[in-house]
């Protein structure tokens, strides 16, 4: 398992173990509930009616690639997503979760078309609960994609960790609301 400090928030990676019993969801499922037992023994995590997660006394915020299962725990309301790559998709889906201005910058590089989207994905965990109704291509990034505003009042620092600093092939990103 490894551990960065990111935005003051600790994040935790660690692989998800080949499917098991009960399919890959259950194989993510356990993944994170082993780094939550490791880093907070005596802990539980438990799961709003919205489906976020949530342990008492702090925010949390979960995500899974296809190899890799990713926990932020942080002071301030905190969004996760860590990906691998999986670009002719992301070009598929491209107009649904980037704005017209976005779109108008020109072809996103692979590379940016991802941290476009964890940046997004995880800036709408960090909304969370109040993330009914949000839609991704409403959150709007700087264009150095480290800073990150849903309407007036939800403005979030991002931060992108990419490849081995992470995990091979990977790009995590976390959103922490700004204040």
């Amino acid at each position: 398992m490894r551990h960065l400090k990111i935005l003051e928030t600790d994040i935790y990676i660690d692989s998800i173990p080949d499917c098991g019993a009960g399919g890959r969801r259950e194989s993510e499922r356990r993944a994170v509930a082993e780094i939550i037992r490791r880093v907070l023994p005596g802990c539980t995590l438990r799961h709003a009616q919205s489906g976020a997660p949530q342990i008492d006394g702090m925010h949390v915020s979960v995500s899974h690639s296809r190899h890799y299962a990713a926990v932020a725990l942080s002071e301030r309301p905190v969004g996760i997503d860590i990906e691998e790559s999986r670009t002719a998709q992301l070009e598929r889906v491209a107009t649904r979760f980037l704005d017209d201005e976005e779109m108008a910058v020109g072809a996103l590089s692979p590379v940016e078309l991802l941290r476009a989207w964890t940046a997004k994905e995880a800036v709408f965990k960090a909304l969370a609960p109040h993330n009914e109704g949000v839609v991704l291509s409403d959150i709007r990034l700087s264009k150095n994609m480290r800073h990150a505003c849903f309407g007036v009042a939800h403005c979030f620092d991002v931060e992108h960790v990419s490849h081995g600093n992470c995990a091979p092939d990977a790009i995590l990103a976390v959103a922490v609301r700004c204040g």
